[in-house]
């Protein structure tokens, strides 16, 4: 079984909801998506069924796609999908999900051509397809217009020689991904190297990249782990009787 949840906020009742999308044996591998509200009043959660995507979240991804993360942006998520005889393989496709809804999109996303990695990032409140070669570069692809399939390539980070704690040598594998922009225009970024003929990263650190400079500010190192978001709104309280709505009316 492969089982996928993301966590996101619809965006006129202010609900907190979890996605879940799972391949379930008993049903002949068919993919199963369903929902459910977090309730803050003490209120029965029930699981919801929400129906299909067109095209696979679950199975493996091409060869250029290294991750199978989510992106929520204004109350919709974005699925990175396997792109089947239908769809042109040089580029990455995206299914999308309105959790105030509960409804999918009919039809994939065209994102950019992408010979490279893919993940999907939210950064000034826009959906984001990152794309690099693990190793000298990343692209930041900005969705403009999702009516157009309009894409705009904001950023091409050249990727720094990680500062790290161990001397073993980091000509190998990196990972890189957008977390937040800053005020200051700064973008937060999440980094992790990967020596030669390794498969467990030797540093995970956060960095500050400054696209007036194009230069990088060494953060923190951070504990090791497969994936990592940021939330900007209190999973606590939910709708209407949460602190959401509490503080727009103040």
């Amino acid at each position: 079984m492969s089982t996928l949840c993301t966590l996101g906020c619809a965006a006129l009742t202010g609900e907190y909801k979890v996605l879940a999308i799972a391949n379930a044996a008993k049903h002949a591998w068919q993919q199963i998506c369903q929902i459910i509200t977090l309730n803050d009043n003490g209120g029965e959660q029930r699981w919801r069924e929400t129906g299909t995507p067109g095209y696979s979240l679950l199975a493996p991804l091409p060869p250029w796609t290294y991750s199978r993360e989510v992106a929520v942006v204004e109350g919709v998520a974005y699925f990175l999908v396997k792109p089947d005889h239908t769809l042109d393989v040089q580029h990455a496709w995206i299914m999308a999900f309105d959790l105030g809804d509960e409804v999918w999109q009919p039809d994939a996303l065209q994102g950019p051509e992408c010979k490279h990695n893919v993940a999907l990032a939210t950064l000034e409140g826009k959906l984001v397809v990152c794309h690099d070669n693990r190793q000298t570069f990343m692209e930041l692809w900005f969705l403009v217009d999702p009516d157009q399939a309009d894409w705009c390539m904001r950023h091409k980070i050249v990727m720094p020689s990680l500062k790290l704690s161990s001397p073993v040598p980091t000509s190998g594998m990196y990972f890189g991904k957008p977390l937040a922009g800053l005020d200051d225009r700064m973008i937060v970024m999440w980094m992790r190297v990967t020596p030669t003929g390794c498969s467990i990263p030797l540093d995970t650190v956060l960095r500050y990249y400054d696209p007036r400079t194009r230069a990088f500010t060494d953060g923190m190192q951070v504990a090791k782990c497969s994936h990592v978001t940021v939330h900007t709104w209190s999973i606590l309280y939910s709708g209407r009787g949460g602190i959401r709505r509490a503080a727009l009316q103040s």
